[in-house]
């Protein structure tokens, strides 16, 4: 996928994920061997690291359902992780990430903002459908996604994204299992007007002035049904119209407000024809993340756009994101890119600014985290010209040389 005309100069943080068998690792091997070259031999700028507990069979290597295999250095807490890299390491692979501790969040940032380049493989969601680890946040703060697919085990008829438990003769397996025939405790019954549809969720995401509203106009165009689909906005974004999603372009379509997830269960209740649904800003939108997943569940086909990342950098209404967990339920994320408003690299982050007798500063972090705006409260920022006031201290902070880019 083109991301942006211009080049990506700045560190970066990709995530591999996907079902049991999807072909995780053998992405990562893959990546590996096209960065060493014909020879194959691991260099001074690489690191490959394993945690133990992913494949236990197979330790010091990262092996595929394909027969391939590459070696990798076990370890299992950030910290250990952390103390292996020294200034000549620039790109890291880690597989199992879904494993590491809550400080491999810290330590990824601190890595990407120290200029180098992250590829982590994991597990997006447990058997039993939750957020696996910290992939949630993990999600949030990378900035590349690949969700890889396997066939359903169970109708090998469509793409499966989750991974079934299942017992056969004492023994537990993991099989890929699609959104149809995934079965977990607690889910919601299959609505019996979708059964002819495959559900799914795209989850658009990135930074204010990145075009992600525009792109939910495209999407919108391309359903040819249109009485079958409806766009829902939360009430409290009304800078360009209370009845429109409009982009920042002033391109509108259609919308019903909404102040919380009760107004869009009512909805779908009275208009049993609707089989798709679009959410603008939905990490505005309290409970979305249980809405997301009953609605995904019951068979709807679902597109939203929403901001990965609040002014600080932090998975968007963190220790508690509710979009960051919706991307760990996505069966396509699509990233978007907006320019720097200094230097026009990519931009990443959203630049909160406030005006002071006159002039404009950053934001303090301690500032409130929602606040509706434009360009008057807010610009795009690559990690290099983002800024903050008051920025808690990263547990790794200072403790990497900056790669020269």
């Amino acid at each position: 996928m083109i991301d942006h005309l211009r080049n990506f100069n700045q560190g970066r943080f990709d995530i591999v994920t996907g079902s049991a068998q999807s072909g995780k690792s053998n992405k990562l091997i893959t990546l590996i061997n096209s960065f060493l070259g014909d020879k194959h031999e691991l260099n001074n700028n690489l690191l490959v690291i394993k945690h133990p507990y992913d494949d236990k069979e197979t330790a010091s290597n990262i092996s595929s359902f394909k027969k391939r295999s590459i070696n990798a250095i076990e370890c299992e807490t950030a910290d250990e992780l952390a103390d292996m890299i020294n200034e000549n390491i620039t790109h890291i692979v880690v597989s199992g990430i879904h494993l590491f501790d809550k400080n491999i969040i810290d330590l990824c940032n601190e890595l990407v903002m120290s200029n180098r380049i992250i590829v982590a493989s994991g597990i997006n969601l447990t058997y039993e459908g939750k957020p696996y680890g910290s992939m949630a946040e993990l999600m949030a703060i990378a900035d590349k996604y690949e969700i890889m697919v396997a066939r359903c085990g169970f109708c090998d008829k469509y793409n499966a994204y989750r991974t079934q438990r299942i017992i056969e003769n004492g023994k537990e397996k993991f099989q890929p299992r699609c959104l149809v025939h995934y079965e977990f405790k607690g889910r919601p019954d299959y609505n019996p007007h979708l059964i002819n549809q495959e559900p799914s969720l795209e989850a658009i995401v990135g930074p204010m002035f990145s075009g992600k509203t525009d792109l939910l106009h495209t999407r919108y165009n391309q359903i040819i049904n249109k009485d079958r689909v409806t766009i829902f906005k939360w009430i409290g974004d009304n800078r360009y119209s209370n009845d429109q999603v409009v982009s920042h372009n002033k391109d509108g379509i259609p919308s019903i407000d909404i102040t919380n997830t009760n107004d869009i269960k009512n909805y779908l209740k009275k208009n049993k024809q609707i089989n798709s649904i679009m959410i603008d800003e939905v990490q505005f939108i309290k409970g979305s993340y249980e809405l997301v997943k009953e609605l995904l569940y019951k068979g709807y086909r679902i597109i939203l756009t929403g901001l990965k990342r609040d002014f600080r950098r932090e998975p968007f209404g963190y220790p508690d994101s509710e979009i960051s967990k919706i991307l760990t339920l996505a069966t396509e994320i699509t990233n978007m890119y907006a320019s720097c408003y200094r230097c026009k690299h990519p931009a990443t982050e959203t630049q909160r600014i406030i005006m002071e007798n006159g002039i404009w500063r950053p934001a303090s972090f301690n500032d409130p985290i929602v606040l509706v705006g434009s360009e008057e409260s807010y610009k795009a920022a690559c990690r290099l010209h983002h800024k903050m006031k008051d920025a808690p201290t990263n547990r790794y902070s200072n403790r990497f040389n900056k790669i020269k880019i």
